[in-house]
């Protein structure tokens, strides 16, 4: 009877993990040519002279990284909080926390000005991110 409860047990716990694994790297739920429109729109926006502009792109491409890590089912009740939790899947990710830290800079210090190329610089980590998670927008 053990044996047979433990058999259930182990085919439900394959089961769970079988549909996490699916589900995170499946991308075909995602609007593909959507996304590359949107990112065409935050590279323009970086490469600006406008620092206007080039915060709205470091912006923007945080939240578009955030909204691919909740599509991809990561918890966490913030940004954050998802990425320490799949930083520890993929350990290259460890170079967005520099672009969020920046993007958390330029929200909440308005004082803050934007030194050369540090848009630039954020996006393409951003950008390295998304492909280490198997969205090439490139």
């Amino acid at each position: 009877m053990i044996f047979i409860l433990g058999g259930i047990f182990f085919i439900i716990l394959l089961g769970i993990v079988v549909y996490i694994l699916k589900k995170e790297n499946s991308y075909d739920e995602l609007d593909i040519a959507s996304w590359q429109s949107e990112w065409e729109k935050i590279k323009m926006l970086a490469k600006s002279k406008d620092e206007f502009a080039q915060r709205q792109a470091v912006i923007a491409a945080d939240n578009l990284f955030d909204k691919l890590l909740k599509h991809r089912g990561i918890g966490g009740s913030s940004f954050g909080e998802r990425l320490k939790i799949i930083q520890s899947r993929y350990p290259a990710l460890r170079q967005v926390w520099s672009a969020h830290l920046l993007r958390n800079r330029l929200v909440h210090e308005s004082s803050y000005k934007l030194k050369n190329n540090e848009a630039e610089k954020a996006i393409k980590i951003f950008a390295k991110g998304f492909k280490e998670l198997g969205l090439n927008l490139n």
